[in-house]
C-alpha cells in the first residue's frame, strides 16, 4: 500500500499535457484580484524534486500560465542540461482565452542548442527551448518536463512568481532519503510544509494559492527578496564525484577548497619568471603590483566551462601554457604566482554586477549563488580583480565592491565583505572655463578628475574600445550640445583608480537669446537632470547603493560690454539622502559658480519616497537655473 502511495505521489502528481480542450483554463475563471499589476497569471505550477542519493535526482515540472498581454513574462521556456543531466521528456501546448486548444508544440519546434554565453570559448552546457509567442491575447501555455541528474549541486529553487505575475496555485514537493537533511529560506511566503514518511523517504510539500502580483520598481536592491521565493540546500551533495555539504558556509568552503586543492602549481620556468619580476621590488605591495601587471599584460579572460568547470578551476599550468582563462583560472594563476613570491592569498566567490545586484549572500543561510571569482591577500587586505586588464591593483570597482563574499580557505569557507567606496572615495572634480559670445555661442574648456567608481566607465571604455570610441561615447552622453570637439584626452592612472579627462569644445547654442538678453545656464556641463518619477503608491523601499561626490568649479566669462541683469542666488540643502551647495559670485567680467553635490548610500523607507524625490527635484531646479545678461545689439 505504501509503495502504491509513493508511485501516486511521484509518478502521477503532474497531469500529462494532452492535446485536448481545457475549459478550466478559461481566463474568466481567474479571480479578479489576481489581475491587479499582473501581465501574467500562473494558473498552476507543480515541481517535484526527488533525490535518491547525494548525486542522483529527478525533477518533474508542470506549468500552466496565462499571458494577458505582450509585456508578460513566460514567452518561452528554457530547460538546461549538460553531461551530468538529461531531459527525459518535454511537452507543451497553447490554449486560447476560453481554454480551447490552439495547438500542441511539435517535437521539431523544440530547439536544442549550446548554452554558450558571450565570452565563453566552449562549454558542455546545452538548453532545450520553446517559443510560446502567439499574436492574440490573452492565451494560456502549458508545459511539462522531466530531467534526470547524476550530479547535484543545488536543489531547484521554488520561484513562485516573476514581477508583474500573480499566482492561482503553486506547489513544491521535495523527496529525500532519510540520510539527507536540508535547510531552507523563504521570502514573502508564510507557508508550512506537509510532511510524511513513505518507504524510507521523507516527503515535504509546500503549497500556496492566490499570490498577488508585485510591481517592478526602480531603485531597489536584492530584488529576489521582493518576490515569493524559497531556496533549499542539502546536507549532502555530489558533483562529478566530489562530495560535500552545504549546511554552513564553512562546510561549503571545505568542498570548494578540496575541489581546487593543489591546482596552483607553476612550472619551474614560470617560477623563475616570478622571481625575476619581483627581484627589484622592496615591498610586498610592489611585488603584488609587478605580478598583477604581468598577468594583465600576458593573460586574457576567456570563459571555459567543461565537466565541473563551473566550480573547479583549470590549473595554473593551463593558463601559463594557453595565456587565457576564466575568472577562476586567472585568479588561481595569480594565486600561484603570489605563492611563488611567498605571499599567501585566497580565492573568493562573489555575486558580481554593477548597479542594483539581485542577490546578496546571507550569514545564516549558505546558498552559494555566486557567479564570479576574485582574489584576496589577507596580510595587506588586498583585493584583486584578475579578469581586468586595466584596473590598478587593490581596486575592485562597482562590479564587486560592497557585498558579502566567501573566502575559500584551508579551514573552510568564511563569509566577509568587499571594500565599500563611499562619497569621499567616489569623486568627480571638475574645473570648467566658459567664454560666452554675444550670439549665445560659447567656447568651453574643462578638466575632470574622477576617482574610484566614478572613473570605472571612462577607464573601462577607454581600454576596451580605445580613445576614439570613448570620444564618440562622450559626445553621445554629454549634456552640452557640442558642435565641434576641438580637443579630447583621457589619461588613466596605472597605479591607482584615478582618471583625468580634458576637452575643449565649441557650442553654438550655449545660451538662448531674446532681443538684447542672453539667458545663460549656470551649469550646463554637469547639471542633474535625472529626477525620479512621481509615484502615488510606492511598494518597496528605495536602495541607493553608490555614494559619490561631485565638485564643479565653473567660470563663465561674459561678452565684452555685457551687463548682468539677474544672476540668481546661492543655495544650500542638507538631507539624510545627500547634500547640495551652490555658490554664485561675480568677479569682474566673470561669474564663478561652485557646486558640490553629495549622494549618500542609503536605504530609504517607501513612505519617504516623496521626500527623497523632492531632494533631487530641488537639486535639478538649481542646476538648471540661468542668469540673464544684457548684450549690445550687434
Amino acid at each position: 500500500m505504501k509503495k502504491i502511495l509513493f508511485i501516486v505521489l511521484f509518478g502521477c502528481f503532474v497531469l500529462s499535457v494532452h492535446a485536448a480542450n481545457k475549459p478550466e483554463y478559461a481566463v474568466y475563471l481567474i479571480d479578479t484580484m489576481l489581475f491587479k499589476n499582473a501581465n501574467a497569471v500562473i494558473r498552476d505550477y507543480q515541481c517535484v524534486f526527488r533525490v535518491t542519493a547525494p548525486g542522483d535526482a529527478t525533477q518533474k515540472v508542470k506549468m500552466v500560465v496565462t499571458r494577458l498581454n505582450q509585456e508578460a513574462a513566460y514567452s518561452s521556456i528554457f530547460v538546461n542540461y549538460d553531461m551530468y543531466s538529461k531531459v527525459k521528456s518535454l511537452e507543451a501546448s497553447i490554449y486560447d482565452k476560453y481554454g480551447n486548444l490552439i495547438r500542441k508544440i511539435k517535437k521539431e519546434e523544440i530547439q536544442d542548442f549550446s548554452a554558450v554565453s558571450n565570452g565563453t570559448m566552449y562549454a558542455d552546457d546545452r538548453v532545450k527551448a520553446i517559443d510560446f509567442t502567439y499574436g492574440t491575447y490573452p492565451y494560456t501555455i502549458e508545459y511539462e518536463y522531466e530531467v534526470s541528474l547524476k550530479s547535484i549541486f543545488l536543489y531547484p529553487a521554488w520561484e513562485v512568481q516573476d514581477f508583474l505575475t500573480s499566482v492561482e496555485s503553486s506547489s513544491y514537493l521535495l523527496i529525500l532519503p532519510l540520510s539527507i537533511s536540508f535547510k531552507s529560506k523563504f521570502y514573502n511566503l508564510d507557508v508550512q510544509p506537509k510532511t510524511s514518511l513513505v518507504e524510507g523517504f521523507n516527503l515535504h510539500r509546500w503549497e500556496v494559492k492566490n499570490v498577488p502580483a508585485v510591481k517592478r520598481e526602480k531603485y531597489v536592491q536584492d530584488y529576489t527578496k521582493l518576490l515569493a521565493t524559497a531556496y533549499f540546500v542539502p546536507s549532502e551533495f555530489e558533483v562529478g564525484g566530489y562530495k560535500g555539504s552545504m549546511l554552513s558556509w564553512k562546510e561549503y568552503g571545505k568542498f570548494m577548497y578540496e575541489l581546487n586543492k593543489d591546482r596552483d602549481q607553476l612550472s619551474p620556468e614560470m617560477i623563475k619568471t616570478v622571481q625575476s619580476l619581483i627581484a627589484t621590488a622592496t615591498t610586498e605591495e610592489e611585488k603584488i603590483a609587478a605580478l598583477y601587471q604581468y598577468m594583465q599584460k600576458n593573460m586574457r579572460y576567456v570563459s571555459v566551462q567543461l565537466g565541473v568547470g563551473g566550480w573547479q578551476t583549470f590549473d595554473a599550468n593551463y593558463v601559463e601554457q594557453n595565456n587565457y582563462g576564466d575568472c577562476k583560472a586567472l585568479s588561481n594563476f595569480m594565486k600561484a604566482m603570489l605563492k611563488a613570491a611567498g605571499i599567501p592569498s585566497y580565492m573568493v566567490l562573489v555575486y558580481a554586477g554593477s548597479g542594483n545586484i539581485p542577490f546578496e549572500a546571507e550569514e545564516d543561510f549558505s546558498f552559494p549563488r555566486f557567479n564570479h571569482v576574485i582574489l584576496h591577500i589577507p596580510k595587506m587586505n588586498y583585493w584583486l580583480e584578475c579578469t581586468s586588464q586595466d584596473d590598478p591593483p587593490n581596486y575592485l570597482g562597482a562590479f564587486t565592491a560592497d557585498r558579502n563574499v566567501l573566502l575559500i580557505t584551508e579551514n573552510g569557507g568564511m563569509l566577509t565583505r568587499t571594500p565599500k567606496y563611499d562619497s569621499q572615495s567616489n569623486q568627480q572634480i571638475s574645473r570648467t572655463e566658459i567664454i560666452i559670445e554675444a550670439t549665445g555661442a560659447a567656447q568651453v574648456k574643462s578638466n575632470i578628475q574622477c576617482t574610484s567608481e566614478s572613473q570605472d566607465s571612462y577607464r573601462g571604455y577607454f581600454f576596451q574600445y580605445g580613445k576614439e570610441a570613448l570620444k564618440k561615447q562622450f559626445l553621445e552622453v554629454s549634456k552640452l550640445p557640442i558642435q565641434e570637439l576641438q580637443h579630447f584626452e583621457y589619461v588613466p592612472d596605472k597605479s591607482q583608480p584615478i582618471g583625468t579627462l580634458q576637452y575643449a569644445a565649441f557650442v553654438a547654442r550655449y545660451a538662448s537669446k531674446s532681443g538684447k538678453r542672453l539667458f545663460v545656464p549656470l551649469n550646463l556641463v554637469n547639471g542633474l537632470n535625472d529626477v525620479p518619477p512621481a509615484v502615488d503608491n510606492r511598494e518597496q523601499p528605495i536602495m541607493i547603493r553608490q555614494a559619490y561626490t561631485e565638485i564643479d568649479s565653473i567660470f563663465i566669462t561674459l561678452p565684452a560690454g555685457a551687463k548682468i541683469e539677474s544672476i540668481g542666488e546661492g543655495f544650500s540643502l542638507e538631507t539624510q539622502y545627500g547634500s547640495y551647495k551652490l555658490e554664485i559670485q561675480q568677479i569682474g567680467d566673470k561669474v564663478q559658480c561652485i557646486r558640490k553635490l553629495v549622494i549618500f548610500s542609503t536605504k530609504v523607507p517607501k513612505e519617504e519616497y516623496s521626500a527623497w524625490r523632492d531632494f533631487y527635484q530641488q537639486v535639478a531646479k538649481k542646476d538648471n537655473s540661468k542668469m540673464v545678461i544684457l548684450v549690445s545689439q550687434a
